[in-house]
């Protein structure tokens, strides 16, 4: 986002209180049934939270965002909507060759993890000749905000900084390599656990929960057809549907004017005529904390009817400046996530890399 909370193209996800709660043990199949091919679209934006005007908007084609309740002291959310001239079924596809990834107008470069490349795969994610501020930023690590690092993670890098390597390597090849590292650890741990294996951020006086952070959001009410979405996201690794596909990211953003990495997970899958997707970014270098992002797609005129609820979590916006930094915040969210919506629409109207 264009601000110093987040950066732009971030989506945001959101569960809105209003929304209707049905047990996780539900039918996916119905729900989306009952969504794709029962109630209008009309009736579809309704349940997300958009009134009659809104809904208006959208069928003129025009990208809406509203703000929704949150439900945790420290975060951001949205929900989304807006027409595609592609079938549910090709953004599916796309999903599955990156476009959510690839709908941030931030990346600067992003790679999918495959288990069976682990090594190479991680090779471009580096600090250039341009990031030289943040480099220096790491060799003056400390616990705060300043990066989501645990207290382990500092004292490692510590170690890191402090050892031979620092003498004998340049400073980006050796901050690119840390990071290389600390990545590779946040991933692996993410991969065995799921949101349980995710540690701490050391903030100094405190410390901050990615783990409780996305657990709260399971918590909320969801729109029925995203339920099964939020289910598996919240038991991941276990109890996967067979249904939906798993894919892994890392990517080099940008945030608060500063180079960012971030790991993603996306879920997708097609019941009905219907394409349910998710964003998970279970980790952020700095500027959030953890980010969710549950979407269905609809048939709608030929193309499809696309909607996402967000919730993002950031420590920038709890504190005592909390009072300030929230409204400004929440300007920066509605035009983060309009941009991004802006990005799957171009990535779905030409061929993807």
């Amino acid at each position: 986002m264009p601000a110093f909370l987040f950066r732009r193209a971030l989506p945001l996800l959101v569960l809105a209180t209003s929304f209707v709660l049905i047990p996780f043990g539900g039918s996916t199949a119905a729900a989306t049934r009952e969504i794709a091919s029962g109630p209008s679209t009309e009736a579809l934006l309704a349940d997300f939270g958009f009134d009659a005007a809104e809904r208006g908007d959208v069928n003129a084609g025009e990208i809406v965002v509203i703000d929704v309740e949150t439900v945790q002291r420290n975060e951001l959310a949205e929900a989304a909507a807006m027409r595609l001239a592609v079938p549910p079924a090709d953004l599916a596809d796309r999903i599955r060759r990156g476009l959510l990834i690839l709908a941030d107008g931030e990346r600067r470069a992003h790679a999918q993890i495959d288990a069976d490349d682990a090594d190479q795969v991680w090779l471009p994610a580096r600090l250039g000749d341009g990031d030289d501020a943040e480099v220096a930023r790491l060799f003056d690590i400390e616990p705060g905000d300043r990066f989501n690092f645990s207290g382990s993670e500092i004292a490692t890098i510590r170690r890191w900084l402090g050892g031979p390597a620092a003498q004998s390597s340049r400073k980006a090849q050796l901050a690119s390599t840390i990071w290389r590292d600390i990545l590779k650890a946040r991933y692996a741990a993410y991969r065995a656990e799921g949101q349980r294996g995710l540690a701490d951020y050391d903030r100094g006086d405190s410390l901050s929960s990615p783990a409780d952070q996305l657990h709260r959001m399971a918590s909320a009410a969801v729109p029925k057809p995203v339920v099964p979405l939020a289910r598996a996201l919240d038991l991941y690794p276990a109890g996967q549907p067979s249904w939906l596909e798993s894919f892994f990211y890392w990517k080099k953003s940008e945030a608060d004017g500063r180079p960012v990495f971030v790991l993603s997970h996306v879920l997708v899958g097609e019941a009905d005529g219907a394409t349910l997707f998710a964003l998970r970014e279970y980790y952020a270098g700095h500027s959030y904390n953890v980010l969710e992002q549950l979407g269905i797609a609809v048939p709608y005129d030929g193309g499809s009817l696309v909607l996402i609820v967000n919730r993002t979590v950031t420590d920038r916006i709890g504190g005592p400046l909390g009072i300030v930094a929230r409204p400004i915040g929440r300007l920066q969210a509605r035009q983060a996530v309009r941009d991004y919506f802006s990005g799957i629409r171009e990535g779905s109207s030409r061929p993807l890399p």
